[in-house]
């Protein structure tokens, strides 16, 4: 049993073709089976063999806007031992059939990842006589020389590919947040290692420094603000260390940098390419709601408007991030055009539905930028903070309840197109409930206070 462990878990026990075959298919059904089951018991919607296959959750937005949000974590939680088998197996598989462990990094390409694997169920057992290199005790020099040199080729790749998916593809998504930490990690760690394998602490961080710098590099070149840098690290630091340990595990044979490598290499703008294909935007809405100790007619006439919010805005709003200061409207009934005005400027609002009291329905025709960076500079060239988080419309419902109060409830419903979406969704959905919160408060005093609307 411990050597089957071993074999499906580790990375030393060799991986022949029938093992690989085997092994492989079971879990991919076996994974297929138990996902399809649990989704259609929480969500009620069929996974079909095509949604198991093509790797990114996002093509399928139409899909996945039904998963309830706790069941983003739950998923991917239950997918990394099976991530963890799939490198580990692809990996030694390679080195069984006489090939560059560099190969390793096909089981990462969307879609292509398949071909690679089934190249590699079919390669006859053949071990490249590379040999293990010993850890070498190398002068501190020599050990800086090697950190440098990984920590700059990193830093290279990922500005790179930064570059290429923000401003030529367009997009936010895998490349960004996942293949670039990965990269930093791989690249650093392995040139680290490539003339003398040293311990995994040390190559730990020679990749964290170079994801520092690189965090550091996007802000200097006014490519990022501080805020985005600082919400993506939690997503980025573990991705960073998968990539270290595959590259000084890569680096453990002795093989050129580009020995077997460079058809994996040459492939890998695929990935790039996969992640700018423009899925269906997935909807999601957040509702909040708040009971009020006043008439509903007096609940009514301060959610059409209200004025200016005194209440200091929470930390997280004042490091940048847009909150509401007030609202406005011209005319009444169906046609009047809202303003709530933003910190970053005001949300365009056409009133679709105006059943007063209870019901107020709007859409978004135009919004403000969705935060201000924290930067050395007074602009940021982060398209993300313009067109890829988007309210398309909201509503207000207001029921009496005992007592002369009023159930107030605050729905918004928005697009994301920063990927990937179980780990932006939280953030953001936490983001508009607080920003409801502080919208909700306000009626609320005023409701309950009508001695301030006259003031006022």
């Amino acid at each position: 049993m411990n050597k089957l462990l071993n074999q499906i878990f580790g990375f030393q026990e060799p991986v022949d073709q029938k093992f690989y075959f085997t092994v492989g298919l079971s879990l991919m059904l076996g994974k297929y089976l138990v996902d399809m089951f649990v989704i259609y018991m929480v969500a009620g919607i069929f996974w079909t063999p095509i949604d198991y296959l093509i790797p990114l959750l996002e093509v399928r937005a139409d899909k996945i806007s039904e998963f309830p949000l706790w069941f983003y974590f739950t998923f991917i939680i239950w997918t990394l031992p099976f991530i963890w088998v799939g490198v580990s197996m692809t990996y030694r598989r390679a080195i069984d059939a006489g090939k560059s462990p560099w190969y390793v990094l096909g089981f990462f390409l969307p879609v292509l990842n398949y071909l690679v694997m089934l190249w590699l169920c079919i390669q006859p057992s053949k071990p490249i006589q590379t040999g293990k290199t010993d850890q070498k005790n190398t002068s501190s020099e020599d050990r800086f020389k090697h950190a440098l040199i990984g920590v700059i080729a990193s830093i290279i790749a990922g500005i790179a590919v930064i570059l290429i998916a923000v401003f030529i593809f367009d997009s936010y998504g895998l490349s960004v947040f996942v293949l670039v930490p990965f990269l930093i990690g791989l690249i650093a760690t392995y040139l680290f290692n490539a003339k003398g394998i040293r311990s995994l602490k040390e190559s730990n961080w020679v990749a964290f420094i170079a994801l520092g710098i690189l965090s550091g590099s996007v802000i200097l070149f006014s490519l990022e603000g501080l805020i985005c840098v600082a919400m993506a690290l939690p997503l980025a630091i573990p991705i960073v260390f998968l990539g270290a340990v595959l590259g000084r595990k890569i680096a453990t044979n002795r093989v050129s940098y580009l020995q077997g490598g460079l058809p994996i290499l040459i492939l890998f703008p695929a990935f790039l390419a996969f992640d700018s294909i423009s899925p269906q935007s997935s909807t999601f809405s957040v509702t909040t709601s708040v009971e009020i100790s006043a008439d509903i007619n007096k609940v009514w006439d301060n959610v059409i408007e209200f004025n200016e919010i005194e209440q200091d805005p929470e930390w997280f709003f004042k490091l940048g991030i847009a909150y509401p200061v007030r609202a406005t409207i011209e005319g009444q009934g169906v046609g009047a055009i809202r303003y709530c005005e933003f910190s970053t400027g005001p949300f365009v609002e056409p009133i679709t539905v105006w059943n007063e009291p209870v019901h107020l329905a709007f859409d978004v025709i135009e919004q403000p930028a969705s935060l201000q960076e924290l930067s050395f500079y007074d602009n940021v060239n982060a398209p993300h903070i313009h067109d890829f988080f988007r309210s398309t419309n909201g509503e207000f419902r207001l029921t009496s309840v005992d007592n002369n109060k009023t159930l107030l409830e605050g729905t918004t419903w928005y697009k994301m197109e920063i990927y990937p979406h179980f780990y932006w969704r939280p953030i953001s959905e936490w983001l508009v409930g607080k920003i409801h919160e502080r919208v909700l408060k306000q009626i609320a005093f005023q409701s309950e206070n009508p001695w301030h609307n006259n003031a006022n």
